[in-house]
C-alpha cells in the first residue's frame, strides 16, 4: 500500500487553511490603512420619514378643514382653503420639516410671508368639482449634503435634491370627507 496518499489529503488542508489566513491578514491590514469611509444615508431616511409624517398631519389638517364646510354650496373652496392654511400656519412640527433646507426651483428659501398662501398651495392648484375638490401642493425640494462625521479621512460628499408635491381630491360621502391622492 502507498502511504504517501494518505497524507496528500492533509497537506491540502493545512495549505487551505494557510492561504485563508493569508488573505486575513491582508485585508485587515488594508482595512487599517483605508483612507476613504462611506457615507450614511441617514440624512435621506429622515427626510422620507419626515415627508410621510407631514403628508399624514396634511391629511389629518385637510379632513380638520372639510368639516366645517358646507361642500356644494358657491365659496366652499374658498371656505376651505382658508381653513386649510390657517392650520398649516400653526402647526410648527410641519412648519419646521417645510422651512428646513428647503428649496424653490431650486434656490434655497427662508420663510417668507405669504409662503404657504402664495407658493406650497397656490390658489391656482385648488379647483372645484361639483361635490368635491381638488387640492395641491405645488413642486418643493430640500437639498441636502451627506457626509461623514470624521474630518481626518477623506471622504466624498453626496449632495442630493430630494423633492415633492402632492394633489388631493377631497370628497363628502355619507358626512364623512374623503380625501384621496390624485
Amino acid at each position: 500500500m502507498n502511504k504517501r496518499g494518505m497524507f496528500f489529503g492533509l497537506y491540502l488542508v493545512v495549505i487551505t487553511l494557510i492561504l485563508c489566513g493569508v488573505v486575513f491578514m491582508v485585508r485587515y491590514q488594508q482595512g487599517q490603512d483605508l483612507p476613504n469611509e462611506l457615507v450614511s444615508p441617514v440624512v435621506v431616511l429622515d427626510v422620507v420619514d419626515g415627508l410621510s409624517v407631514f403628508e399624514m398631519r396634511e391629511v389629518e389638517l385637510i379632513k380638520e378643514s372639510a368639516k366645517g364646510v358646507n361642500f356644494g354650496s358657491g365659496d366652499f373652496d374658498k371656505e376651505f382653503r382658508v381653513n386649510f392654511l390657517a392650520a398649516v400656519k400653526s402647526d410648527d412640527k410641519m412648519k419646521g420639516f417645510i422651512f428646513k433646507n428647503l428649496t424653490v426651483e431650486d434656490r434655497l428659501t427662508n420663510e417668507a410671508p405669504g409662503f404657504f398662501d402664495n407658493v406650497l398651495y397656490p390658489e391656482g392648484l385648488t379647483s372645484k368639482d361639483g361635490n368635491s375638490l381638488v387640492f395641491g401642493r405645488t413642486e418643493v425640494g430640500k437639498k441636502l449634503s451627506s457626509r461623514v462625521p470624521k474630518a481626518n479621512k477623506n471622504y466624498f460628499p453626496v449632495e442630493f435634491t430630494f423633492e415633492f408635491e402632492r394633489m388631493y381630491e377631497i370628497r363628502k360621502v355619507n358626512g364623512k370627507v374623503e380625501v384621496t391622492v390624485v
